[in-house]
């Protein structure tokens, strides 16, 4: 029986993969420039190069050269997020951003350049922090593939989810973990890929307490945009119930963490370096071959400069991420199987493009040895606008 369970959460897994191989292929970002008699509409992966080109009139808005003319630019949906006027000489270029209220002129695109290399780390930092709570694709912030949302699903891997139930604690008793994870994204503006990427380590100080490090690190396409993250996060696992046994049901832990991560893209003009702490709470109680448990997850994130090929980015990121989950596992199939199953709730609690978001998942695993686990899942990101599939492969070595 066990193994067609598996032959199933399998070919989910590989359809989930394919999904994530085949998204369609439209630009992010777009501009309409006119001279008044002329009209150009363009897009482009990039809105770095795409304001590059306007600024020089290159390639197709090569025709404007000569004339006054006012380019558009539609930002991951968006509108007139920023505004490029242009004179006929050619000699300035000014570039408005409605949203934050910055207006500045420039005499060549290579000025406007060395203002974003040198000087315009805060506007920068602004105008990201508006590309996070107004678009469904931030790169830092502001949604399920944004770094913060990725670096919580990775603690709450860790800590708050029940993924090894053939030993006596299932939380916190591996020795190691390997993950990995392909998403295949859906948005109201824009279709494409994330991939995901997790090293565990760690050992106990006592029979209660440990210490684990993961590594976590990310890929995410766009549309064609690209966005790459990694990071680090140290968590303290302390067991405040008993290992379990037939008398003992109960399992409980919290776990208190710190984290460092950068991600960035250059593509999107955003990124940074992100620094936080939370805590996960895990409970849960064994009814025979069954167990019927909850996560809760509590962190805070802020961001600190970085430099990035010459650009100096201002992470302004200040969010609160909460997040609740219930779920069952049933650990009784042949005592080397096991299903699992359930949903989580997130929300961001600061201003964020996808305020909350639900995820259901479901997995199906086998024992490894002596108690570690492989385990093949699924899990869903679901909201407004905003959805997500998700493909999981998990290893746990225990002690």
């Amino acid at each position: 029986m066990h193994h067609a369970r598996i032959r199933i959460a399998a070919a989910t897994l590989a359809v989930t993969f394919a999904l994530a191989a085949s998204s369609r292929a439209d630009d992010l970002f777009g501009v309409v420039v006119t001279d008044g008699t002329n009209t150009v509409t363009s897009t482009d992966s990039s809105v770095f190069d795409l304001a590059t080109n306007i600024f020089d009139r290159q390639g197709e808005f090569q025709q404007f050269d000569g004339t006054d003319f006012t380019a558009r630019i539609n930002y991951a949906g968006l509108n007139n997020a920023i505004v490029i006027n242009g004179d006929a000489d050619g000699q300035t270029v000014s570039v408005v951003i409605p949203s934050i209220g910055f207006s500045r002129t420039f005499a060549t695109a290579e000025e406007a350049e060395d203002f974003l290399r040198q000087d315009g780390a805060e506007v920068l930092a602004d105008f990201i922090r508006v590309t996070n709570e107004q678009t469904l694709v931030g790169v830092t912030d502001g949604n399920p593939s944004a770094l913060t949302a990725t670096l919580a699903d990775d603690a709450f891997r860790n800590f708050g989810e029940f993924r090894n139930p053939f030993v006596t604690y299932a939380q916190g008793n591996d020795a190691g973990r390997l993950y990995f994870g392909a998403t295949a994204i859906d948005t109201d503006v824009g279709s494409g890929v994330l991939y995901e990427a997790a090293i565990t380590g760690g050992f106990k100080f006592s029979d209660r307490v440990g210490l684990s490090i993961s590594l976590p690190g990310t890929f995410r396409d766009i549309e064609g945009s690209q966005t790459f993250s990694i990071g680090t996060q140290v968590g303290v696992p302390i067991k405040l119930t008993p290992e379990s046994d037939d008398d003992q049901p109960l399992w409980w832990q919290i776990t208190p963490y710190a984290l460092a991560a950068i991600g960035g893209s250059e593509d999107q003009l955003a990124g940074g370096v992100i620094l936080g702490g939370g805590v996960v709470n895990f409970i849960g109680v064994k009814l025979g071959d069954l167990t019927v448990h909850s996560g809760q997850q509590l962190v805070g994130y802020g961001g600190t400069p970085v430099g990035y090929d010459d650009f100096e980015f201002e992470t302004d990121v200040s969010q609160t991420l909460a997040r609740i989950s219930a779920g069952v596992t049933y650990g009784g199939i042949d005592q080397s199987g096991f299903l699992t199953g359930g949903i989580i709730y997130t929300r961001f609690l600061e201003d964020a493009a996808v305020e909350d978001y639900i995820s259901p998942f479901a997995g199906v695993g086998l024992k490894l040895g002596a108690g570690g686990v492989f385990r093949i899942g699924y899990r869903g990101d679901f909201a407004d606008g905003y959805d997500a599939h998700r493909g999981e492969i998990e290893f746990r070595f225990a002690h």
